[in-house]
Parts: C-alpha cells; sequence; structure tokens
C-alpha cells in the first residue's frame, strides 16, 4: 500500500517556523517506505505585513463574504504548480481564502505525478502513527474512501488528517470547486464527498492541547 502525504503548509507567518524545523522534519525522516511526505504551500509573499493584514481581514466575520469573489478571480487562470525538496509550490497568494483552491491544486499534482493508494491531507503540525494507520486501514471492515478525525459537531472530517482513496480523490478533481469557494477545504471536502454518497468513516486520533497531555500518550 502506498500513501501519499500532503502537509498544508504556509509561506510564511507564525506556524511557518513550526512547520519548517519541528513537524516536518520529523515526518520527511520517517523509514516506513509506503509513506511519500510532501508540505504544499503558496508564493512568499512580496509585502508580509500587508499579507498579515489581509489574513486578519479575511478570518472576520466581514472577511468571509470576500472568499468567494476573490476565490473566483484566483481560479480564473489554473494555479502552477512545482516541486522542489518535497515542498509543492502553488502559485498563489498565502491568504486564508485561497486554502481550497490550494488544496484541490496539491491533489491533482500528487494524483498526476505520483503513484498512490490513498492520499492523506494533514497539517504540518500533525504527528502520524504510521503503523496504527496502516493496520487501521487493514482491519476496517468497510472500505474506507473518506476517513479521518470527525468532530460530533461536524459532519465532515478535520483538517487534521483527511485520508482519501483514489476513488474519492478523482470525484474532488471533477467537482465544480467554485460551489464551495465561502467554505475552508476540509468542510468543502466534506461537502462534495457528501454530494456523491461518500460519508466520513471516524479514525482515532488524539488531540494534545498543551505540554500536560503528552504525558498521557504511550
Amino acid at each position: 500500500m502506498v500513501i501519499q502525504v500532503l502537509l498544508l503548509d504556509n509561506s510564511f507567518g507564525p506556524w511557518n517556523q513550526l512547520y519548517q524545523n519541528g513537524a516536518l522534519k520529523t515526518w520527511c525522516n520517517t523509514t516506513q517506505s509506503e509513506f511519500h511526505i510532501h508540505a504544499y504551500r503558496c508564493r512568499v509573499p512580496k509585502f508580509e505585513n500587508s499579507s498579515k493584514f489581509a489574513n486578519r481581514l479575511l478570518i472576520s466575520r466581514y472577511g468571509r463574504h470576500l472568499w468567494r469573489p476573490i476565490n473566483s478571480i484566483l481560479a480564473r487562470k489554473r494555479p502552477k504548480t512545482q516541486e522542489q525538496d518535497h515542498v509543492i509550490q502553488v502559485d498563489l497568494p498565502e491568504i486564508w481564502s485561497s486554502i481550497a483552491i490550494k488544496t484541490i491544486s496539491a491533489l491533482e499534482y500528487v494524483d498526476s505525478n505520483y503513484d498512490y493508494d490513498y492520499i492523506l491531507r494533514a497539517n504540518a503540525s500533525c504527528y502520524i502513527n504510521f503503523p496504527a494507520l496502516l493496520k487501521t486501514i487493514a482491519k476496517s471492515t468497510e472500505v474506507i474512501n473518506y476517513g479521518g478525525p470527525v468532530i460530533s459537531s461536524k459532519k465532515f472530517v478535520s483538517g487534521w488528517g483527511i485520508l482519501l482513496s483514489k476513488e474519492a480523490v478523482q470525484i474532488l478533481m471533477e467537482a465544480q470547486w467554485n460551489t464551495w469557494y465561502a467554505d475552508f477545504d476540509d468542510e468543502a471536502i466534506g461537502k462534495i464527498l457528501s454530494k456523491s454518497g461518500i460519508n466520513p468513516i471516524a479514525l482515532p486520533y488524539y488531540e494534545i492541547r498543551d505540554a500536560s497531555d503528552i504525558l498521557n500518550i504511550d
């Protein structure tokens, strides 16, 4: 079984140092040959402070109304993608509203360039117990087309770790994403797959909220 892992990264901001100096190095040094790791991020902004201000605006209550028109403009031209040192660069501005287009672009890149049984879209601040994931898939009594952390209050898999089969990836690539331009990528993925009759399957996960939680991990 081959699993291509896509880590949602960003080119600047408070998360970048954690991604590049912490989780990403740990993931890329894995000895599990079944897993192939890629981060994906957008282009580095010319004016970082302006981008930070734009992101604060876009995540606000008013700013969320701008996502659909902004994404409609960004998607008029198919974003270029290229990979270097396990990082897929998507030619889009690094703003909150571009996450859905950024993700589908990375999925299309992996589908066109790599062999896989599953693609796992995760956050770069997450860690995976690779042997446990393989065992979970092997022991499942139902086909897992779409699985991962499912929070009870939501009807989709959280972006912490979205496991997608080839069938699910094909559905996402053929979908009309402009319908979901106002959503984050994980919510958009859930809505698209639900319309095709594919519902989320809950897979085990552990959320680390603070350092004390680490003490409870075996």
